[in-house]
């Protein structure tokens, strides 16, 4: 049957032999299969554990670290969890309910300045927050509210996720007060 012949030649390729130039291309000869790659690389747990950290941040860093938190917050963990929050409404005190949207903003916040080279940790949190301070004191005024509006909006998004709130711009644009307003 093809299929045998199929996981014949297959066997014959895991063990690092070519016996045929099917289709015209040579198959290289130490061709693996996915099932037995070898395991990937060991990973830091912490990154940038033995690097010192950055001395200072340009503004578009903080730009581009706004633009991550809230890519993370629209369509990764960050958003998967601010769902479950949102789900617990009636069940949860709003309390922990805020405690956990806050919990999830800041773990976001630690994944995205870990890769600035910050540790993910309130030290990490606190300097980098130094350096986009210091950053912004230079930066043109445009700039300045660039930032300002990147983080108003991500903040929006967060608390309109964990919630289950519309947003404040839809809210804006039919005339309504927003809850940040209110």
């Amino acid at each position: 049957s093809p299929f045998l012949s199929q996981a014949a030649a297959a066997s014959k390729m895991s063990r690092g032999k070519v016996t045929s130039h099917s289709s015209g291309a040579l198959i290289a000869k130490h061709t693996r299969f996915l099932s037995t790659a070898s395991p990937p690389p060991p990973t830091q747990t912490m990154a940038n554990a033995n690097s010192p950290p950055p001395e200072k941040i340009a503004p578009e860093a903080g730009l581009g670290a706004q633009d991550a938190m809230k890519l993370f917050i629209q369509h990764g963990v960050g958003r998967r969890k601010l769902n479950e929050i949102a789900a617990e409404k009636g069940t949860t005190p709003l309390v922990d309910r805020w405690q956990k949207m806050v919990a999830t903003y800041i773990e976001t916040q630690c994944h995205v300045i870990t890769l600035l080279g910050y540790t993910p940790d309130e030290r990490g949190i606190g300097l980098y927050t130094q350096h986009l301070q210091q950053a912004l004191a230079s930066a043109s005024p445009e700039v300045q509210d660039m930032l300002r509006i990147a983080g108003r909006d991500t903040y929006r998004m967060v608390l309109a996720n964990a919630f289950d709130l519309p947003l404040m711009e839809e809210q804006e644009s039919k005339g309504e007060m927003s809850i940040v307003d209110a």
